[in-house]
């Protein structure tokens, strides 16, 4: 699970590693600015009512969803996702 922090940071980083303004990722996930910009800053979680425009800026920023998401059912989801992959794996 992580922070506020932790994804507030995780946005960012993202963002400007791919060389995207914060205009243009709202504009990609159609939403204005502001809407954008309280996620990045951390005045919004990204959660129930906002987990479409979570998951189209997931999208955009080339994450998963789950990494965004602060919720600790979350982190027990990668958890078992992982889980999942290595017996498909066969390991």
């Amino acid at each position: 699970m992580r922070n506020e922090t932790s994804v507030q940071s995780i946005l960012k980083a993202r963002r400007e590693e791919l060389g995207l303004t914060q205009q243009q990722v709202a504009d990609a996930a159609s939403v204005n600015i502001r809407q954008y910009q309280k996620f990045e800053s951390g005045e919004r979680k990204i959660s129930g009512t906002s987990l479409r425009i979570g998951v189209a800026i997931a999208d955009i920023l080339e994450l998963d969803v789950h990494e965004l998401v602060n919720t600790p059912s979350a982190g027990e989801y990668l958890k078992n996702k992982r889980a999942f992959e290595q017996q498909d794996k066969g390991e």
